[in-house]
């Protein structure tokens, strides 16, 4: 029976310990998940710093291109995850007096990102082998 590994380092837990791609899974939830509350830029400078905090380096390349990869496309989810949704809506409104509702844009933008998602994972996952 294998034995289980518990550990305080966070750079063990964001791994899901050695060999597991937990570290995929975390990366992309907390880039989709806080890039909505901070956006998308902020959100990555901010992980930029826990990164160099718990280690990673230029060759953890699969880490680096699932922040870049799931940041980016989380900005399509809210209009609050990219300050761009934001301009666009503001544009909207004052040429064409139109608007483009809370409920409408996360209609749009959760179907973009969860194709996007599906594309860009096994990608991930598949380099990371």
């Amino acid at each position: 029976m294998e034995e289980l590994y518990y550990s305080t380092n966070p750079r063990l837990f964001l791994h899901g310990g050695y060999g597991s791609k937990l570290s995929l899974v975390s990366i992309t939830l907390s880039s989709l998940l806080m890039s909505q509350v901070l956006s998308d830029a902020p959100f990555v400078n901010l992980y930029i710093g826990y990164f160099k905090t718990i280690g990673y380096t230029g060759s953890d390349i699969p880490e680096w291109l699932a922040l870049a990869s799931m940041s980016t496309i989380a900005g399509n989810l809210m209009p609050l995850g990219a300050a761009s949704n934001i301009i666009i809506m503001e544009y909207l409104e004052l040429k064409y007096r139109t608007n483009l509702s809370f409920k409408e844009s996360v209609k749009a933008g959760a179907l973009v990102t969860l194709i996007n998602t599906l594309i860009y994972y096994p990608f991930l996952l598949l380099i990371s082998l």
